[in-house]
């Protein structure tokens, strides 16, 4: 079982002779005699299943992240947001849930992100969130920019409120995300503890049990 699965986003070639290193960690787990590997919410779930010869499960978190938002959402409008295009699918799926959880529709937009080595750029929104109550989702945060230049779009563009959830946090720069007064509140999973969070910023932070979720698997 590996809840968070390190090395996921360098899934493919970016420049001449470049490494896939998801292909190289797969070998090697391989290599040691691992027959079966478990993960929550890999970066790239078509990568992921190309690198493993062994079975390899994939376990989506969205239903889980639906339910604890729901009692957040009352009878307010909603619209999940990716803060990239790369995100679109993985954002769906959690609308769906949304939706069906809500028994109402939920609206679906996108925030344009382009990546040049550590710089982010892209300003444009696609959709309305005006008036909205606003969820982000996505698979992990990192350093945390994808989410906040997300939601400050979301925030131009008049949002009423804007939450977060991805299933894995790293959490790279500390309490960052969390000083930037944007989100009201952030879930992420138990696949990291947060030990680079200050206390202060736990209180914004929601963490989810996936347990349930991985015995449910892995009963036989």
């Amino acid at each position: 079982m590996t809840p968070y699965l390190c090395y996921g986003r360098k899934d493919r070639k970016v420049e001449f002779q470049d490494s896939t290193i998801t292909r190289h960690v797969a070998r090697m787990m391989e290599s040691c005699g691992i027959d079966r590997v478990v993960a929550l919410d890999v970066h790239n779930p078509s990568a992921f299943d190309n690198a493993y010869r062994i079975p390899a499960w994939n376990l989506a978190c969205a239903q889980l992240f639906a339910e604890r938002l729901v009692p957040l959402l009352a009878d307010e409008v909603t619209t999940v947001v990716s803060p990239d295009l790369g995100g679109i699918k993985r954002a769906e799926q959690f609308r769906q849930a949304l939706a069906q959880l809500l028994a109402r529709p939920v609206a679906m937009a996108m925030v344009e992100k382009h990546r040049q080595h550590t710089q982010l750029s892209g300003e444009c929104l696609v959709g309305n969130v005006a008036g909205s109550t606003v969820v982000l989702f996505d698979d992990m945060i990192s350093t945390g920019q994808t989410l906040l230049r997300a939601a400050q779009a979301c925030h131009r563009a008049g949002a009423s409120r804007i939450l977060a959830a991805a299933t894995h946090g790293l959490f790279t720069t500390a309490g960052a995300l969390f000083e930037s007064g944007m989100f009201e509140r952030i879930l992420v999973a138990d696949s990291i503890t947060p030990l680079r969070l200050p206390a202060a910023c736990r209180a914004q932070l929601d963490i989810v049990d996936t347990s349930a979720l991985v015995a449910q698997r892995l009963m036989p």
